[in-house]
């Protein structure tokens, strides 16, 4: 029973290539243009009823998260949208993931077109001893040759990584051969073929009547396919691709982002107030998939100086929902819509100040837009810029230093009239307008 190899699935797997930190298949990808029209000539004259392959993975320049969320939703991109082309049962779909490939640049560096590269040999023989540990391996191969390797590595071989790698197994209609109803789990001895139906390996003969064709790279750039009614095939997931599926439940791990708004930190200033330094801090959790991200943000500013008549004391709590454009990684484009609920006690000067000391008397809402980039592909450290425009509703009072015979710290309410009279919370604000403005830098804490 002939036996695939990692070497033989490379050679004639059709790869589709995905820009730098995103999991959206260009329309314009050489690669995906020739399967989508091969796939169609398949469906002329074939029923696909064996197997789709698809082996996503990313770049090691990204961070373990990014580089699992890449991985997963670029398989998952390539199974979605061929079975828009193609009948095929969730059994017979299988997506693997290869978080950083270092098994596929050891074979991009073993091609003939690189046997003279700088730091070839070295390369290899660093993937070779930091096996199965992806950070060693990283490590190692940015310190070689003071980063020297690891840029060119960057620039020429990173972009061919940033893919997803796809086989598919297909038969001639008419064919009544048995079709395998998924992928049988790994059993734990290495020797053994995994992905392969155990009644086929026990006895070869039930293949020889089998007429099974696949479609690789080569066929795809002829804009051809090959008919091969000989060809004897296993059916299932090559055995050195099972390695990759054990990453599968890093790919799919949530993580927590925190920030602070720098511009509330350090550079706020309030006319006729000053400088305003703002603590604030937020919290998103980004899911394992999907586009929505849920954001609490807290804003608690203490300070208050009764011998200058300045106060600044701001209590804010924000509920936010963000849509991202590209869901692959949580950076790029952003839309929002948000909550809030707060309370406040702002003096200017003497005959200047406003308290509303009641959460439930002060509230907003509106909708925003963000840009989110990290500082580079492989830190968990990010920068953000965001606005937003909404309205805000506020009842308070208004207040006035006491006399100078008065304790001081002491303040009157705005109200000449009988005291028995008055009635607090009569001041009302309505606004519209920019509510939010906010450069942050943040972290993925997991």
């Amino acid at each position: 029973m002939p036996s695939f190899s990692l070497d033989t699935f490379l050679q004639n797997a059709v790869v589709v290539h995905f820009p730098v930190g995103s999991a959206i298949i260009p329309n314009n990808d050489k690669g995906f243009c020739q399967l989508v029209k091969a796939v169609k000539q398949l469906n002329d004259e074939y029923v696909v009823s064996r197997m789709l392959v698809a082996r996503g993975s990313a770049s090691p320049d990204g961070n373990e998260r990014t580089n699992g969320r890449l991985s997963h939703l670029r398989a998952r991109a390539i199974a979605k949208t061929l079975s828009k082309y193609i009948a095929l049962p969730d059994s017979c779909i299988d997506e693997q993931y290869a978080l950083e490939d270092y098994e596929c640049l050891r074979w991009l560096l073993q091609s003939e077109r690189d046997k003279n590269l700088p730091h070839r040999s070295q390369i290899i023989n660093l993937i070779d001893k930091h096996q199965g540990n992806a950070q060693e391996t990283k490590r190692a191969l940015q310190q070689l040759d003071g980063g020297k390797a690891w840029k060119m590595l960057l620039r020429h071989y990173f972009p061919e990584l940033r893919a997803s790698r796809v086989l598919l197994y297909v038969s001639k209609k008419g064919d009544k051969t048995n079709t395998p109803q998924g992928v049988p789990s790994q059993t734990g001895n290495d020797n053994t073929p995994l992905g392969v139906p155990s009644d086929l390996q026990s006895d070869g003969k039930q293949r020889t009547s089998e007429n099974v064709a696949t479609l690789d790279s080569s066929e795809c750039i002829r804009d051809s396919l090959q008919k091969s009614s000989e060809a004897n095939i296993p059916l299932g997931v090559p055995a050195d691709l099972q390695s990759a599926g054990n990453q599968r439940t890093s790919s799919e791990r949530a993580s927590l982002n925190v920030k602070t708004n720098v511009l509330y930190d350090l550079a706020m200033f309030i006319p006729q107030y000053g400088w305003a330094p703002t603590p604030n801090l937020s919290l998103e959790y980004l899911p394992s998939s999907g586009h929505i991200t849920p954001v609490v943000e807290i804003i608690w500013s203490p300070w208050r100086s009764d011998s200058r008549n300045k106060t600044w004391i701001v209590h804010n709590i924000l509920l936010e929902g963000r849509y991202y454009w590209d869901a692959s990684a949580f950076t790029g484009h952003y839309f929002s819509a948000y909550a809030n609920m707060g309370a406040y006690d702002i003096q200017f000067s003497k005959s200047k100040g406003w308290l509303s000391d009641k959460w439930s008397k002060n509230y907003g809402l509106g909708l925003g837009w963000g840009y989110v980039k990290r500082f580079s592909p492989s830190s968990r450290w990010k920068w953000e810029a965001n606005a937003a425009f909404g309205y805000l509703h506020s009842r308070y009072d208004g207040y006035h230093a006491a006399e100078d015979w008065a304790e001081n710290g002491n303040t009157y309410f705005d109200w000449h009239d009988n005291p028995a009279d008055y009635r607090r919370y009569k001041s009302v604000l309505n606004y519209w307008g920019i509510t939010r403005l906010g450069i942050s830098v943040s972290c993925d804490l997991l």
